[in-house]
């Protein structure tokens, strides 16, 4: 099967496998909204960011939101004191400790919950279930030649680089396992990984 194909077959399953358990994502979309909102009444429950899509082109990608309002401040002023983070963040884009975000989205963090929004990048036929991460346009000068592989295929919820120890990876080895899950795309190869993600998510 070449890879066309497998890229049809995947986006049928995931449209099947999104449908077929809504009612209770929904369920647990609508908890997590309801906790967010509380936690901040004056905000958003979503946010939205603009991602690099299948064919390298833009689509907004959904999230609960899990910053302070004024975490632009925030974040300055706590770089200013800790030049190290500009350094850690330069090599495995994330920051050690980050000071932008609530309580509640640092539980949502952890567990990924505050990805669960994607379900919906999903049924618009934007994102994956598994695949590589959607990057931002500001890597697209450090993932060079590889965004033409990676973009490929759509993005993913989860995929190989999360359940390769993803906290411990530099930025230029996740580009190369992302490179490796196209190479070598496979459903069987996705279920394995759904099920790893399950296992991770379960342990917070």
């Amino acid at each position: 099967m070449n890879l066309r194909s497998k890229i049809l077959l995947k986006a049928v399953i995931d449209y099947a496998v999104v449908i077929t358990s809504a009612p209770i994502w929904l369920v647990v979309v609508a908890v997590i909204a309801a906790v967010v909102k509380i936690n901040e009444p004056g905000e958003s429950v979503f946010f939205k960011q603009k991602r690099i899509g299948r064919f390298g082109k833009p689509f907004s990608c959904y999230k609960f939101r899990s910053m302070h309002k004024n975490w632009r401040k925030i974040l300055d002023d706590y770089l200013e004191q800790n030049p190290a983070e500009v350094e850690h963040f330069a090599k495995f884009h994330k920051y050690e400790f980050d000071p932008r975000i609530t309580k509640v989205g640092g539980f949502i963090r952890r567990t990924s919950l505050d990805e669960l929004p994607q379900l919906f990048n999903v049924l618009r036929l934007e994102m994956s279930l598994v695949g590589p991460r959607p990057y931002m346009f500001y890597e697209k000068k450090q993932i060079g030649k590889n965004l033409g592989k990676i973009a490929r295929v759509r993005p993913g919820l989860t995929g190989l680089w999360q359940v390769s120890g993803r906290n411990e990876i530099s930025f230029d080895e996740r580009v190369k396992i992302d490179c490796k899950y196209v190479d070598n795309l496979s459903v069987l190869g996705d279920i394995g990984i759904l099920f790893k993600t399950i296992g991770i998510v379960l342990k917070g």
